[in-house]
């Protein structure tokens, strides 16, 4: 063990920030899976677009009381989505964001870095 540690310590030593971070999403939707089958959760199907996740959940919670909170609100798009699918009186929607954009750099993506998704406060 101590020298597989070793080994990935030299391994991270080379490998640039971004490289780090998608090996972290790899390790981060095994840990998911996992969690899937501990607490014997199933989605019927695979969904692969934010939409089709949103209406399987809605159609699983819309008639519930639902405490719903986003944090990177953006331009509110899904807010706008939950708001109209949660159909009991008592849910609660609340959004955050500092609508300033990202604070750092999110890796080598140009599409992530500091100050990307400002919306102008």
């Amino acid at each position: 063990m101590k020298f597989l540690k070793y080994f990935l310590t030299v391994i991270g030593s080379k490998l640039r920030a971004n490289k780090l971070r998608n090996l972290q999403i790899v390790v981060n939707y095994m840990k998911l899976g996992k969690w899937y089958v501990d607490n014997k959760f199933k989605i019927p199907k695979r969904k692969f677009d934010r939409t089709a996740v949103f209406k399987e959940i809605t159609n699983q919670v819309c008639m519930f009381p639902v405490l719903y909170l986003e944090f990177g609100v953006h331009k509110g798009a899904s807010m706008k989505y939950w708001s109209k699918a949660l159909k009991h009186k008592d849910s609660i929607l609340h959004g955050f964001d500092s609508f300033q954009g990202l604070p750092e750099d999110w890796g080598d993506d140009i599409n992530y870095r500091k100050g990307a998704l400002n919306v102008g406060g």
